[in-house]
């Protein structure tokens, strides 16, 4: 993967959460399906329209949310995966990336 710097909020809602990462390289999606799967989970759901929408569930209707530095974390197995929004008003509006470990 290709190296640059990329920045990232740690909340949407907030304006002090902006985190900035040098020498970086982006990894892609998450899936969330397997993810989901992989912590005991019986599938993934849409709570919302959006990126922070994403919910696993198990067979008695019970959902959580998914953190999403650890699902980046667990699909490309590196530990200095982390995640950010490239797109709030989207389900799959997240990308993993890199960080200098």
């Amino acid at each position: 993967p290709g190296k640059s710097a990329l920045s990232r909020f740690w909340n949407f809602y907030s304006t002090t959460t902006w985190q900035c990462f040098g020498s970086a390289g982006i990894l892609g999606s998450i899936n969330y399906p397997a993810y989901c799967q992989a912590q005991g989970a019986s599938g993934w759901t849409t709570l919302q329209n959006n990126a922070y929408g994403v919910a696993c569930w198990n067979g008695t209707g019970d959902t959580w949310g998914i953190n999403t530095d650890k699902a980046c974390q667990w699909e490309y197995r590196r530990g200095n995966a982390a995640a950010r929004v490239i797109n709030f008003n989207s389900t799959t509006g997240w990308q993993c990336f890199l960080t200098r470990s």
